[in-house]
């Protein structure tokens, strides 16, 4: 998080818990929604989804929208990390997750990555109210209603949308007037 005072930031290990433990909770809420998914799945790939950071460190957003090569190459090194830190031959069922989460074509990784924005989301707003400047943090909130209609298939995830898109409008837009 660019600007991001150092004692504000998120370690990954942070980052990866939250992860988890959203996905874990928003996949129960789907279960008792009668709605199929893996539980163990999503949280194994939770869990793995940016291990590969660890490693690599994470590239910055700007870079990865000022082109898309970026984000390719990122996936390939943390692709590469993953391998170092299980062994190529230990890694068929991580770098399978690992891929499915890219992908984005199952209810596990829809989920997970709900969750990963959702994590970010709530660190932004925690570091607003903790008194970080919302223009800081303003790049990682603006786009809640792209979030809010990407997952309105799953009624928990837009609920959750719904819920920090008034938290993202009391606490920042309001504090910027």
């Amino acid at each position: 998080m660019a600007g991001i005072p150092d004692s504000f930031r998120e370690s990954i290990a942070d980052h990866t818990t939250g992860t988890a433990v959203l996905s874990l909770l928003i996949a129960e809420a789907l279960i008792r929604e009668k709605r199929m998914i893996d539980l163990e799945k999503a949280v194994t790939m939770a869990v793995i989804h940016d291990i590969g950071e660890s490693i690599i460190s994470d590239i910055p957003k700007k870079a990865t929208e000022f082109d898309s090569k970026f984000l390719e190459l990122k996936h390939e090194a943390e692709k590469k990390a993953l391998e170092e830190l299980f062994g190529k031959e230990n890694t068929s069922c991580t770098i399978s997750l690992f891929h499915e989460f890219l992908k984005q074509e199952t209810t596990e990784s829809h989920v997970v990555k709900a969750a990963d924005r959702i994590d970010m989301y709530v660190h932004a707003l925690t570091i607003v109210r903790a008194g970080v400047p919302t223009e800081r943090v303003h790049s990682f909130l603006e786009n809640i209603d792209d979030f809010i209609e990407e997952y309105e298939s799953y009624n928990i995830i837009a609920e959750i949308g719904i819920e920090l898109k008034k938290l993202y409008q009391k606490y920042c837009i309001a504090n910027k007037s």
